[in-house]
């Protein structure tokens, strides 16, 4: 049964902002330079899927691109990881969380969602961000229920070409992205009938 999403966040420029400084206060690991964009892993997931969807970060981060990444519980030995960005040169960029305490807080200060194991984000993750106006890349499952399967087909990925693609064009175009997860969420919101 397809569940709506646990909350529904009014998300803009100022609250993302607002949501940023306070993650910051937290610990100095949260601060963010203006304009980076926040990409935003979460929940677990295996070692091949997570490095292609590294490999791509780090290539878009070789171009030029200004991000920081934050992967929450991958359930993956940390050293592993670790090893593989400080080998990319981006060890500094991409950090690894055990948990975060608000997810909504993460949804508030993200860019983009990137989900590697959507058996895994399916059930709260997705629905949340998406509730969020999130932009978000998705790799391809057949855990996705219909209503997700449906709004997130134009930004899901196969590949790692796919996963490429994608990335780069989110990145060159992330105001074209958040208007198509506003209208993603407007639809999830009308699929459900209302928006609590």
């Amino acid at each position: 049964v397809e569940e709506p999403p646990a909350a529904w966040i009014h998300r803009t420029t100022e609250s993302r902002m607002v949501s940023r400084r306070s993650l910051a206060t937290l610990s100095a690991d949260f601060v963010v330079p203006d304009p980076a964009a926040i990409v935003s892993h979460i929940g677990a997931t295996d070692w091949s899927s997570l490095r292609q969807a590294l490999d791509s970060i780090c290539d878009l981060l070789d171009a030029g691109g200004l991000l920081r990444v934050w992967i929450v519980n991958p359930g993956i030995s940390y050293s592993v990881i670790h090893e593989y960005l400080k080998d990319r040169g981006w060890h500094r960029e991409v950090l690894i969380f055990d948990g975060f305490d608000d997810l909504e807080e993460l949804a508030k200060a993200s860019d983009l969602l990137w989900v590697s194991n959507p058996s895994e984000s399916v059930q709260f993750t997705l629905p949340l961000f998406l509730a969020a106006s999130v932009p978000v890349i998705v790799r391809e499952s057949d855990a996705l229920p219909s209503i997700y399967n449906e709004l997130t087909k134009a930004r899901t990925y196969g590949s790692p070409t796919d996963l490429a693609l994608l990335l780069h064009s989110w990145y060159a175009n992330q105001d074209l992205a958040l208007e198509e997860a506003t209208k993603l969420r407007n639809q999830l919101a009308t699929h459900y009938g209302s928006v609590n």
